[in-house]
């Protein structure tokens, strides 16, 4: 299993990629701390930056809908299987938007290093899924974007989306 870091072409958004073998992890393979204290920080500042994003956003494309993620704050290894451990919180894709989406990010990022000793406070940090799937054919799939949703529009992309907080696992 493995933890990696990576930043995306124009150092907008930091990935964590958790990879593990070809038979995936299990349910038992994970531990999750969920808890309110693991939310973003906001104050009137960036309520007022989330609010103007959102309004312009909903404007350019009233398609989009606001729905309830889970927010990365942390995701650690743990004992001696190294064992994924996910501090989650709760955000919005509204405020995905207003804030790791905004041109006020790289500022965001700032304020919460010198602020809290931590860049990513004041970020949204939806946890998003995806896959790579390969075929018996050693072909990709690929799932080409929507055309009106926010952001990456037409673009290919593999199978994923984001957890969502009201979805339950179904049970094996």
């Amino acid at each position: 299993m493995a933890l990696q870091h990576v930043h995306d072409v124009a150092n907008k958004f930091t990935y964590q990629i958790l990879s593990h073998d070809t038979n995936g992890l299990c349910f038992d393979d994970v531990e999750v701390d969920f808890s309110m204290k693991y939310n973003m920080k906001v104050d009137q500042t960036i309520s007022d930056v989330i609010e103007r994003t959102w309004t312009e956003r909903r404007r350019q494309n009233p398609r989009i809908f606001d729905g309830l993620k889970f927010r990365v704050h942390q995701l650690d290894q743990r004992g001696r299987h190294r064992r994924p451990l996910f501090r989650l919180g709760l955000t919005s894709y509204r405020e995905y938007l207003g804030t790791n989406c905004s041109d006020q990010a790289p500022e965001l990022r700032v304020r919460g290093q010198r602020e809290h000793g931590n860049p990513q406070i004041y970020l949204s940090d939806p946890l998003g899924v995806g896959a790579f799937v390969l075929t018996d054919d050693n072909k990709f799939i690929l799932l080409e974007r929507s055309h009106w949703c926010s952001e990456a529009q037409g673009l290919l992309d593999g199978p994923g989306g984001h957890a969502e907080p009201h979805v339950r696992p179904a049970s094996s």
